[in-house]
């Protein structure tokens, strides 16, 4: 399906999201109403924006003339909501990871998308969709559009289907973010965390619990991956996302999926010193200076090899198909797209056999104390809402 019904987009909220999103928009050719309530935020994005865009036409990634066209007029910023949303044809909110905060734009928005009838898409990445829909009052035309970090260079984007959003809807959503030069992978149904994001919470959990119970340096970790090929160490990328962001997802997964995703105490104690990672200069590594030097080292540790994060990723991935939300290779499309890694974790699972691959995975969870590690459902709280959303729901 064309989505040239689409022209005019809201991007809601200017902040490293949004404001990756609105110049992503606005460089594509379409026009990006960028909101946020502080005056200041709004002008240091669309700053932030046109400096970004003059840098990739300097490297010859965008033409001359798209740069002129977004100066020129298809990047606007807006200082109050109302204007901002209507007559758009697609609004996309990417506000805080905070559910009061989402709430409260959702309550404010409802009257107006209503009556105007956009589509609605929401760039969390930890929320349910379902939840936030029925917030807005439009949950037929109601998706995720989950951008990753930095969006302008990112070309995934994962496109979620919420309980109630049509099909078309759904085509519509699929066909602009191509349109916008990304990849986009569906996530058939709304789960904790969609495809990328519940993937690595099975790896960063393992990971996480290295470097609390282990004894583990971030660094000797990073290094071990980084020589397995990954382009990040794991607490690297932690830093990259932000440390205040992990927290926040740790603690939705094991609200909605099981306890042992839960951030430990040492993650919390960074967030709570405001050592959140690159945004703050340093979390699991000093990044003062810039992207940390991290030597890409074979050497071995105790009680852990890289490939035993691959099967907590592989496992987790299991547990995606057979719920129904992605295919195989579309698991390992968003994860090569989102990690950037040459293989996918189902792809690498398959040159173990079976009976090795869950022999491993029920002695790697008894070794490491995390159950969710072991093959097959989770329990106590697989799938369920999030308490958090539903209270505000009522």
């Amino acid at each position: 399906m064309e989505n040239a019904d689409i022209q005019t987009v809201a991007v809601i909220g200017a902040g490293t999201m949004g404001r990756g999103i609105a110049q992503v928009v606005a460089v594509a050719g379409f026009q990006a109403r960028l909101f946020d309530a502080s005056e200041t935020a709004l002008a240091e994005a669309v700053e932030g924006i046109q400096a970004g865009v003059r840098k990739l036409a300097e490297k010859g990634r965008i033409s001359g003339d798209s740069q002129t066209r977004v100066a020129n007029g298809l990047l606007q910023p807006r200082r109050h909501l109302p204007e901002a949303v209507s007559g758009a044809d697609l609004v996309i909110e990417a506000v805080p990871e905070s559910p009061e905060i989402k709430t409260a734009l959702f309550q404010e928005l409802r009257g107006i998308l209503q009556s105007w009838q956009p589509l609605v898409a929401t760039n969390t990445s930890t929320f349910s969709i379902s939840d936030l829909a029925e917030i807005s009052g439009c949950p037929d035309r109601f998706f995720g559009l989950h951008f990753f970090n930095p969006p302008p260079l990112m070309k995934l984007v994962e496109v979620v289907r919420g309980g109630q959003t049509s099909d078309a809807v759904i085509d519509r959503a699929t066909a602009f973010a191509k349109a916008l030069g990304k990849t986009p992978v569906l996530a058939q149904r709304d789960t904790p965390g969609f495809i990328v994001n519940r993937i690595n919470a099975a790896s960063f959990a393992l990971f996480q619990n290295l470097a609390e119970r282990g004894g583990h340096k971030p660094e000797t970790i990073d290094a071990a991956m980084r020589a397995f090929g990954w382009p990040m160490g794991p607490f690297e990328l932690m830093d990259f996302i932000g440390l205040d962001v992990m927290v926040a997802m740790g603690a939705c997964f094991a609200r909605t999926l099981h306890p042992d995703y839960g951030p430990p105490a040492h993650l919390r104690r960074l967030v709570e010193q405001d050592m959140l990672g690159r945004k703050s200069g340093g979390g699991y590594h000093d990044w003062s200076k810039g992207r940390p030097q991290i030597e890409a080292n074979a050497g071995s540790l105790p009680d852990f090899e890289p490939l035993d994060a691959i099967l907590a990723q592989s496992n987790e991935a299991a547990r995606l198909i057979q719920a129904g939300v992605c295919s195989e290779a579309d698991a390992d499309l968003a994860m090569k797209l989102g990690n950037g890694v040459a293989r996918g974790p189902v792809e690498i699972g398959r040159t173990i056999p079976p009976g090795e691959r869950e022999s491993r995975l029920i002695a790697l969870a008894a070794r490491h104390g995390l159950a969710m590690l072991r093959p097959g459902a989770l329990s106590p709280t697989d799938g369920k809402a999030d308490p958090r959303m539903k209270k505000r729901l009522k």
